[in-house]
């Protein structure tokens, strides 16, 4: 009778060394005249999750195009980890905190840096506008 022996120890798989996704360049606090550009960069090294922006913590979803506003885009190159966002004709209604998302992925954690966009208005009826608005959505 013959006897097989198995060792438990021993080399087994190579490890694993995936470099942990992070922000090469992250989003910074924004002043942009109503009506310009504005322009919120994010770049990743090493991306393996999803990427997405926020504003105020409403999730604008994965896409370059953002539906629901024809304003904003994504541009960039995921090859590159290029995720900016850009809001054309920047309104009162843009000025928010904004945040890139890189979700997680299978060996690497989610990662997120915020922004903040201030649209500082052209005319007087911007602020008026501004403070309809405030009041409008005070309890």
């Amino acid at each position: 009778m013959a006897v097989i022996a198995l060792s438990l120890t021993g080399p087994g798989p190579a490890p694993c060394h995936a470099q942990q996704q992070k922000f090469r360049t992250t989003p910074h606090d924004l002043q942009v005249l109503e009506g310009a550009e504005a322009m919120m960069r994010c770049e990743v090294t090493n991306v393996a999750g999803a990427v997405q922006w926020t504003k105020d913590c409403f999730a604008l979803g994965f896409s370059a195009v953002i539906p629901g506003f024809p304003r904003y885009s994504v541009l960039g190159d995921r090859k590159q980890g290029v995720y900016n966002l850009r809001i054309s004709n920047a309104s009162i209604n843009d000025d928010a905190e904004y945040q890139c998302q890189v979700g997680p992925a299978r060996l690497s954690s989610a990662i997120r840096a915020n922004a903040k966009l201030t649209v500082i208005c052209k005319y007087a009826y911007c602020l008026l506008h501004w403070e309809k608005t405030f009041q409008t959505s005070r309890p």
